[in-house]
């Protein structure tokens, strides 16, 4: 039987949206302390994520962060489910297929089917898990921007938009005029916003060019971080919401 290549991931998605959710309950968001310290304290080793803490032995003390956010800067904490999501996918899509000349009977072989489809989400599922682990959604005090993640868990500064080539990874609150969830925010696999602050002439540039309204450039972005934040965020910074 065929695993649907569309609906898998979705659904180990939804599994582990709720299963990382459950060991994230409590977590608190990265906020700059007040009085120009630069240095937060990170909260439990369950705060930088669940999936962090499945290769170490025993829980780490708490380890100071350094970063370079000012007060009142948030930076969103990320979130592993839609990588859980596809690498479950791809293990069940290897199983659910198995070849019918294998060599021998102790040794389990993907049909040609099992093993590209499942690859390919073993591929993307890893894929997600790198995003999620070097790069971070942060909202300083006039500006959303996707920065690195460095090992020392330092931010670094906002690198250039090479999907576009123009201008940095860095959007002024009063710039974006929409952003959404899809398929929704209950069940997020991408993060979605435009604005206007790109120049108008790569505004139909990759998935904009099939932007019927042409109001301003279209970003997607894999849902690596948690999305209930990035909406609190959006909506706290008065960023502009469309109407459906």
């Amino acid at each position: 039987m065929k695993t649907s290549l569309l609906f898998t991931p979705l659904a180990f998605s939804i599994t582990a949206q709720a299963f990382t959710t459950h060991f994230q309950n409590g977590v608190n968001i990265a906020v700059a302390p007040k009085g120009g310290n630069d240095r937060v304290q990170a909260a439990s080793s369950l705060q930088i994520s669940f999936v962090d803490n499945l290769f170490k032995a025993e829980s780490s003390p708490k380890v100071a962060v350094k970063n370079k956010l000012s007060d009142g800067d948030v930076m969103i904490k990320p979130d592993y489910a839609l990588a859980i999501g596809f690498t479950l996918a791809g293990a069940a899509i290897l199983y659910a297929n198995p070849s019918t000349s294998c060599p021998a009977d102790f040794i389990y072989c993907p049909s040609i089917y099992g093993g590209v489809a499942g690859g390919l989400h073993l591929l993307i599922g890893a894929f997600f898990a790198v995003q999620a682990s070097i790069i971070r959604l942060v909202f300083d005090k006039n500006t959303f921007s996707l920065r690195r993640y460095s090992q020392m868990y330092e931010l670094q500064k906002s690198d250039p938009n090479i999907v576009l080539g123009v201008g940095k990874n860095t959007w002024t609150y009063k710039s974006i005029i929409n952003w959404e969830f899809f398929p929704s925010i209950y069940f997020p696999i991408l993060i979605y916003f435009k604005e206007t602050q790109t120049p108008k002439e790569t505004w139909t540039v990759g998935p904009g060019k099939y932007d019927k309204r042409r109001n301003g450039q279209v970003h997607f972005l894999p849902a690596f971080a948690d999305v209930w934040e990035v909406d609190e965020q959006f909506r706290r910074r008065g960023c502009g919401k469309a109407d459906k």
